[in-house]
This record gives structure tokens, sequence and C-alpha cells, in this order.
């Protein structure tokens, strides 16, 4: 990630660190890991803040701006186990799902092998709500010929089309989002500020998790209220 210099990220620093491998004690076995590079474009309000004469209990709202850092991270690719130093099996993960919440893709498929053999593979899809945010809303399990399958763990959220655009203004005193919401959190000593973004919303509760069914056709039901 580069590191922030006025508007802009210059200097390059570490954020992160990514797991290589497991080595067994006991063993001659070990789990790898590999990752695929990987550049995020994340649009980021630089800026949200009043300035605040105390003397005349006004306040003026700074011009705010939008940054655009470009994130270089790395994705998990493939996990090997391995022993004798010969792969017995491997997870394989690949991102082919088109995304619009940031550039690239979203994870699309997982593959489970055995040496060369694919043993079963698991489809992962999304939902793209209003262009910037994603969501699960299934995943599902075939066999490795993809001749049979199972039912889908899909997954439900509460009211996740209504939520506004990632950088609206609209949220509550603690920052969660309410239609009454205004762009800064409510100050007793500025009382001309409504008092409204402190009450108990339920558009808090937006975006939320609400069910997940799952292949035996159980289901987990996460009540918010």
């Amino acid at each position: 990630m580069k590191e922030r210099v006025g508007l802009y990220y210059e200097e390059d620093i570490i954020v992160a660190w990514f797991l290589s491998e497991i080595i067994s004690s006991s063993t001659n076995e070990k789990i790898t890991f590999e990752y695929t590079s990987h550049t995020i474009n994340y649009p980021i309000l630089g800026n949200n803040s009043l300035e605040i004469d105390p003397a005349s209990n006004s306040a003026v709202k700074v011009q705010e701006y939008i940054i655009y850092p470009d994130i270089s991270t790395k994705r998990v690719r493939r996990i090997n186990l391995i022993s004798n130093d010969v792969k017995i099996s491997e997870v394989v993960f690949d991102s082919n799902k088109s995304r619009n919440d940031i550039s690239g893709n979203a994870l699309s498929k997982i593959s489970v092998f055995q040496g060369n053999t694919l043993l079963k593979y698991f489809n992962v899809n999304i939902e793209n709500v209003n262009n910037e945010r994603i969501f699960l809303e299934s995943i599902q399990e075939f066999s490795g010929d993809g001749l049979s399958s199972k039912p889908p763990y899909e997954f439900e959220y509460i009211n996740e089309n209504l939520l506004p655009g990632r950088m609206e203004y609209l949220a509550d005193h603690w920052g969660y989002y309410s239609a009454n919401g205004t762009e800064f959190p409510y100050l007793a000593q500025f009382p001309w500020r409504s008092a409204k973004s402190k009450e108990p919303s339920d558009y808090a509760m937006y975006g939320s998790l609400k069910k997940i069914v799952f292949p035996t056709g159980g289901l987990i039901r996460l009540n918010m209220n």
C-alpha cells in the first residue's frame, strides 16, 4: 500500500503478511499457500468534517475530496498438501466473477483435487448491489464430473438493495445507515443540529445477514431486534 503524502499515496509501506507454509513437526508433510498479486483501486472520501466556531455556535462544512489509492495486495490462488516433497492434494480458488464495488473480480469457484483428479468443486454466487457493494448469495457443491450436485447454501440479507451509496452521508449518531441521519453526528453543545440521528432506527440493520438456508433444508434465522 502507498503511504499518504498530502492528498496522494507516494511511499510503499507494509500493511499485511501472508502465510506461506505450515510444516508438520512429526511427519514429512506440509501445507503450502500460493498467491496472485492484485491491485485494488478503491475510492474513499479524503475529508468529511466541520469547522466549528463555538463563539457563534455555528459550523462550516470543509470542502470534501475523494482520493483513489491503489492498494497492492495478494489473494490466495492455491493451497497444497505435500508429503515427502510430492503434492498429494490441492484446493484451487478461481476469481472470475465480475464485481462493481472495487476493481478486479470476486471469488467464483473453489475446486478440490486429489493428485490430478478433480474430486468436487463449489460454485460461489454473489450479488452486486448499487454498484458499490457485493453480497454472498449462495455456495453450491458439485461432483468433479459436474453430473451431480447438492442443494446450495443460501444467504438472505435485510433490505440490502435499499442501502445508500457507500459514500453517502445518511448516517446515524453511531455511523450506521439511517434515512433520518445527517452528515455529522448530533452534538448536544450545538442544539441547532437535529437529534433524530440518535434515535434507534431499523435502517441500521440494512445489509445485515437475515437467514442461512442449509443444503439439508434446515435454516438459521438471525433476529436483529
